[in-house]
């Protein structure tokens, strides 16, 4: 499913963990033109000066919350695809919060199928910008 550089959906990931975020870009590298932002209060700033085809979103971070992260994205961007992870076991209000703001999907981290999760991502960016 390796798409040249120019074809790439621009995927924009944001985790305040460096190790982390670096291992999901290469883990979507092949499928996506893959750009990092760390997780803190500058975050918000940085969105701003973005244009990416798809988010996806730590939910939990230190400076910043991935809710927070998700309503600011559906201000800038209310047709892009939102998504949210986390290492963490998330089954409480922190993940339907965060679906309620806008956000499409809760991806665990590990991600073991990144074929799986990075077809998924371009099917929503198909649906969700084409309506």
């Amino acid at each position: 499913m390796s798409k040249t550089q120019a074809n790439k959906l621009k995927l924009l990931i944001v985790d305040d963990d460096e190790e982390v975020a670096e291992v999901i870009a290469m883990l979507f590298e092949d499928y996506f033109d893959v750009t990092i932002l760390y997780g803190s209060a500058q975050v918000y700033q940085d969105l701003e000066k973005v244009t990416n085809d798809l988010f996806l979103i730590d939910l939990k971070m230190p400076e910043v919350t991935g809710v927070e992260v998700v309503k600011k994205l559906k201000t800038l961007y209310p047709h892009n695809p939102i998504f949210i992870m986390s290492g963490f076991s998330e089954k409480d209000d922190i993940v339907i919060e965060a679906l309620d703001a806008g956000a499409k999907a809760f991806i665990s981290k590990p991600i073991w199928e990144p074929d799986k999760v990075a077809q998924v991502m371009i099917d929503a960016h198909t649906t969700y910008t084409s309506s």
